[in-house]
């Protein structure tokens, strides 16, 4: 079967973290407008053809819902924030 290279995965790796630190950096930023959220989850979809982020925030009673789709994670994730 197909084999994946050290230098693929070191790459899917880098990919990973520098998603993660994007979307951490860009969600820290719901908690200067909302003083007390309480949680936020996160489900990032990667499709051949839709790139999909979706969000549900939580704040004392009430929980808010958003997904937005873009040409890539990132642009998604910049939708989904606006």
């Amino acid at each position: 079967g197909p084999k994946c290279s050290n230098q693929a995965g070191q790459e899917r790796v880098r990919l990973e973290l520098k998603i993660k630190t994007n979307t951490l950096a860009k969600f820290s930023k719901l908690s200067r407008h909302f003083d007390h959220l309480t949680r936020v989850d996160l489900i990032l979809s990667v499709d051949k053809l839709v790139q999909t982020a979706e969000a549900t925030v939580r704040i004392p009673g009430h929980k808010v819902f958003a997904s937005a789709n873009g040409e890539d994670i990132y642009a998604a994730i910049d939708v989904l924030l606006k």
